[in-house]
């Protein structure tokens, strides 16, 4: 809860996005919730991390997020990637998570499916 009472929600974008793509969730959520989004590393105006984009490394920046807002334990909406980072961080940190609830998040990785992924993000392709 913030001072004035009302419950935060914490917005996670999915991958290759950007916080700006929560705007318009975040405007219809507002009224009800302080609403915080979250831009990842290598994504919107972030730079990528020198270190390999994992999602533990994600899960901490929300991790660190959440620490510095004061929002534990902290309810948290994910798109797609948003989703998978917000069950890593609740499955690795439970203590900063009250709930999450997620819109197409891919659950079943394979190496086939990651692969798969791969080749349809890169560029040189």
């Amino acid at each position: 809860m913030t001072a004035g009472g009302t419950p935060s929600v914490l917005l996670l974008h999915g991958a290759i996005g950007a916080g700006a793509t929560m705007a318009p969730l975040a405007e219809r959520l507002a009224p009800h919730f302080t609403v915080h989004v979250l831009d990842f590393a290598g994504h919107g105006p972030m730079p990528a991390p020198a270190a390999p984009l994992t999602m533990e490394l994600l899960a901490e920046q929300v991790a660190a997020f959440i620490a510095a807002r004061a929002l534990a334990p902290a309810r948290i909406f994910g798109h797609s990637l948003g989703g998978y980072v917000a069950l890593q961080l609740a499955e690795a940190r439970p203590e900063l998570v009250a709930c999450v609830a997620t819109l197409a998040t891919k659950l079943a990785w394979t190496p086939e499916v990651s692969a798969r992924m791969r080749r349809q993000f890169d560029t040189a392709a």
